[in-house]
């Protein structure tokens, strides 16, 4: 593809072969430099145009991964390349502190070719979309903030899909962090849904939804009711006022606004997040933009989280043929 050619990944790793291995698995699809060390990395760097995302090995002589990018990080112009850290260290402790540093991702070693390459392809469409949304607001001291929550609330919701959550986690992870931002009427409140093989809407995870609605919501037909018709139309509907709604679907449900974001990716829809809103609620344009890169920033994960799911379950498979008697 064009637009994977023109982008360039570095990779750092004091193991040559390691780089021999990774650069030709990546060469087909980026432009690939390399460094044996963290200085010579750094020299790179400053050097040269800058790569669109670094893979980084933690363990390495001299500067390990984690100096490397903190002193990324803390350079203006180096700061927001996106860092995929490579290592067989996994604890809790090492990913906790690799994220400190700035990591956007953590990849455990042995490398699976196509996760890693699932992994590179969702930080590069998530920089290039904080790169797009960066670039559309103007230079203001309160749209500077804005854009500093909406990178670190995408930034938190990227990250959340790194560790072992249940569905029901997943969302109150995600109603957390977007009820942290200030100037977001988002409640605790919501329900997240994936869509099935016949393109209904199955409700997978609710917080702070009445039981009746939830029964109501239990499977959704596209076309029907205001998520059926955000599912059919492809589009996010703000809904200041659920009660002027004719909907079976809000049995039991109190007055409030809502938004219901559909998951699309390409041609691919994966699901709708339905959050809920003060009644009343009155969304400007960087809200609805806001609305936009979340439910594009979700659409990747959920996609990523199916295809890793593929994966190990294919592995799991492949273990038990394996296994069975001749």
């Amino acid at each position: 593809m064009t637009g994977s050619n023109q982008q360039s990944l570095l990779i750092i790793d004091d193991q040559i072969e390691n780089l021999r291995v990774l650069s030709g698995l990546l060469k087909r699809h980026y432009r690939i430099q390399a460094a044996t060390s963290g200085e010579e990395a750094l020299k790179l760097v400053l050097a040269a145009p800058l790569p669109d995302l670094i893979l980084l090995d933690v363990m390495m002589p001299d500067l390990d991964g984690y100096q490397v990018c903190e002193r990324l990080k803390a350079e203006l112009r180096t700061r927001d390349i996106p860092v995929i850290f490579l290592t067989a260290r996994t604890h809790p402790e090492d990913e906790t502190r690799g994220f400190a540093a700035g990591a956007a991702d953590y990849v455990a070693k042995p490398i699976h070719p196509p996760l890693l390459l699932a992994r590179i392809r969702a930080q590069l469409a998530l920089a290039e979309q904080l790169r797009r949304t960066r670039h559309a607001l103007d230079v203001s001291e309160s749209d500077r903030q804005r854009l500093w929550d909406r990178q670190r609330a995408l930034l938190a919701i990227s990250r959340i899909a790194l560790r072992e959550l249940t569905l029901p986690q997943y969302l109150s992870e995600i109603l957390d962090i977007l009820g942290a931002v200030p100037w977001l009427a988002i409640e605790p409140r919501g329900m997240l849904f994936l869509v099935n093989r016949h393109q209904e809407l199955i409700l997978v995870a609710s917080q702070g939804i009445v039981k009746e609605q939830c029964r109501q919501c239990a499977r959704i037909a596209s076309g029907r009711g205001a998520c059926g018709q955000a599912l059919s139309q492809r589009r996010i509907l703000f809904f200041p006022s659920l009660h002027h709604l004719d909907d079976q679907y809000l049995t039991g449900s109190d007055d409030g606004g809502c938004y219901n974001l559909p998951l699309v990716e390409g041609e691919q829809i994966y699901g709708l997040l339905a959050l809920r809103l003060p009644l009343g609620h009155n969304p400007d344009t960087d809200e609805l933009e806001f609305m936009t890169d979340i439910a594009q920033t979700l659409a990747s994960l959920i996609r990523r989280r199916l295809a890793e799911e593929t994966l190990r379950n294919g592995a799991r498979k492949s273990i038990t043929t394996h296994s069975l008697p001749g």
